[in-house]
């Protein structure tokens, strides 16, 4: 049993004791308020009721399990000393784990495609210069991925995480998408993850186990429009993530999966949008960059770490994406309904216009909200490796 798991255990038994003490009480008051009569005079002290000694256990027993959480929350896996593996780690929520892992004192093994970015990356994480490695690596082909996790347990001796984090996004109408942009969406978000683990599980079985974390997105909770090739992939992810995380405890190795919302890592810069005007692409850039909807990957690494040393199964980051899957859950017909009417008012093209020509350009008629989005936009690209 994890630390996770001793933490939900104790937490459903404080939840549990309290409402019962609140019954007690509640009936107690009652009963009280019954027996109460105009005659009654004052009486000398007496013990304690069977109901007070009642409240009294359940009030130390809740107690004592809240000083439990608050115990088993500071015994938390230490990154310092482990070998992290990386994938996507030159840009963006990537470099960001990155960053925070060696600060920690974690070697990280960082793989992408383009060696420029991660040239580039390595410049920003300099002062780490002995603590980090980078492989040029497509995941998508199966050799150059065991290549790459050979050179890291080379590099350092040992492979402890493995982060899943290499992505992309493709989005338009149905019309738009090739058979090609399912394909790939699933290459890279899906089966790039399943052969990770393929690759990596032989290595925890020498040490005795280790981590794998899965970072899929809201997209793998939510269903969005002109997402459907990046949803369906990161739903598959999703799936298969929590089914293995289930599968593989028994051999020691932990799986966390990981559905962050809007976030500011600038990766709107190198999407692919597939419509036939640049409106989707601005509406999507002021979701990502909004102060209230959106994490900037930072927080959003710490988070994600915090939830891996503490044994959790999955994590679903930021408020308003928690918010959203469980109105889904709740209210499918009605998310549904909501969704399909903004899509309506904003996005949908009508009478065979263009959709630039319905709504216009945000940059142009709605200088005051797009400005600064396109300033956090910019910003966010600079500061996560995402300009070329």
């Amino acid at each position: 049993m994890n630390r996770a798991q001793k933490i939900e255990i104790l937490k459903a038994l404080a939840i549990s004791t309290s409402i019962i003490a609140l019954k007690k009480i509640m009936l107690s008051q009652s009963r009280s308020t019954n027996e109460l009569t105009p005659s009654s005079s004052p009486t000398f002290p007496q013990p304690p009721s069977p109901i007070a000694q009642i409240r009294a256990s359940q009030f130390l027993l809740f107690a004592g399990s809240l000083v439990g959480i608050l115990l088993l929350r500071k015994k938390r896996l230490q990154f310092k000393g482990k070998s992290i593996v990386i994938t996507g780690g030159s840009r963006g929520l990537g470099l960001a784990l990155a960053q925070c892992l060696l600060e920690e004192g974690a070697s990280v093994t960082l793989l992408a495609r383009d060696p420029e970015e991660l040239r580039k990356a390595r410049n920003k994480l300099y002062m780490f210069t002995k603590q980090i490695f980078d492989v040029t690596c497509d995941i998508t082909h199966q050799q150059q991925l065991e290549f790459a996790l050979a050179e890291a347990r080379a590099k350092f001796g040992k492979i402890d995480i493995l982060i899943n984090n290499a992505g992309s996004l493709t989005a338009g109408p149905l019309n738009s998408l090739t058979d090609n942009d399912f394909q790939n969406q699933m290459n890279v978000h899906y089966f790039s993850a399943i052969n990770a683990i393929r690759a990596i599980r032989p290595y925890f079985h020498q040490q005795g186990g280790g981590i794998v974390v899965n970072i899929s997105s809201i997209g793998g909770l939510l269903p969005l429009p002109y997402l459907s090739a990046h949803c369906g992939s990161k739903f598959a992810l999703g799936g298969a993530s929590e089914s293995l995380a289930i599968e593989l405890r028994k051999e020691g190795i932990q799986l966390t999966t990981i559905y962050p919302g809007f976030m500011r890592t600038g990766s709107t810069k190198n999407a692919q949008f597939k419509n036939q005007n640049n409106s989707l692409q601005k509406w999507v850039r002021a979701l990502d960059n909004l102060p209230v909807l959106s994490i900037s990957p930072r927080h959003a690494a710490k988070k994600i770490l915090s939830a891996v040393a503490l044994g959790k199964s999955h994590l679903v980051l930021t408020a308003p994406a928690k918010l959203g899957v469980w109105f889904h859950m709740l209210f499918p017909e009605t998310y549904s309904w909501t969704i399909a009417a903004v899509d309506n008012m904003i996005l949908q093209e009508k009478k065979n216009r263009p959709l630039s020509q319905l709504i216009g350009d945000p940059s142009k008629h709605r200088r005051l909200w797009f400005s600064p989005v396109q300033w956090a936009q910019e910003r966010a690209e600079e500061e996560n490796n995402q300009l070329h």
